[in-house]
């Protein structure tokens, strides 16, 4: 099985960001090198995701990057608004409504939080909690950038808040690069995506053998 989860791995990270994981390298070198049966073993046991992909304008930003950065067993949609907080996505009924039109959702992951940069108390994330739990999803929150080179109390806020309903992702910690102080560019983008994917719950199809 750790072969097999190496071989995953091999998939979702290159070679040049794999090699900058020394805790991931070691555990590899244990099993040996990945070679094509272990990678077709490894998808064998992938079960399809169906992945749905809100909010802001950072969620608009790496949509396009999507497709190289998910598993060819992915399906993924994106729903985003640009200037849109957790109240929109919440209270207003917008996350109800997109998760109706993309029935058979397994993941939510939830970009939201850079529009609250500057605020220190925590939002109202009480209706997107409940409807996660409602619907059985799995859930990943995709934390604020850090806006102006800067940390904001709001990461920690929200991180405290939709934990452990949902996994949280650190992006102020993540490095990703934003030329306008706020947003990535595709290069960006396509970093931090290929960051957030692997912390996506997967779906398998285990035997015991």
């Amino acid at each position: 099985m750790k072969r097999i989860t190496c071989a995953f791995l091999a998939f979702v990270l290159s070679c040049s960001q794999a090699s900058r994981e020394p805790q991931l390298a070691h555990e590899c070198a244990k099993v040996g090198p990945v070679v094509s049966s272990d990678r077709d073993a490894a998808y064998a046991t992938i079960a399809p995701r169906k992945v749905l992909i809100i909010g802001d304008s950072e969620a608009c930003a790496v949509q396009w990057q999507v497709k190289n950065a998910k598993l060819p067993t992915d399906q993924v949609d994106v729903e985003c608004k640009g200037g849109t907080v957790v109240q929109y996505w919440g209270a207003s009924g917008n996350m109800k409504r997109a998760l109706d039109r993309h029935p058979g959702t397994d993941v939510v992951v939830i970009f939201l939080g850079t529009n609250h940069y500057g605020q220190t108390v925590t939002p109202p994330v009480a209706p997107i909690l409940s409807l996660v739990k409602e619907r059985g999803l799995k859930c990943v929150w995709v934390g604020n950038t850090a806006v102006n080179g800067k940390k904001w109390k709001i990461n920690d806020l929200l991180r405290m808040a939709v934990t452990p309903t949902c996994s949280y992702f650190d992006t102020e910690a993540a490095g990703i690069p934003l030329p306008d102080g706020v947003h990535p560019d595709g290069t960006g983008a396509l970093k931090w995506l290929r960051l957030v994917w692997p912390t996506i719950p997967m779906k398998h199809e285990e035997s015991d053998e």
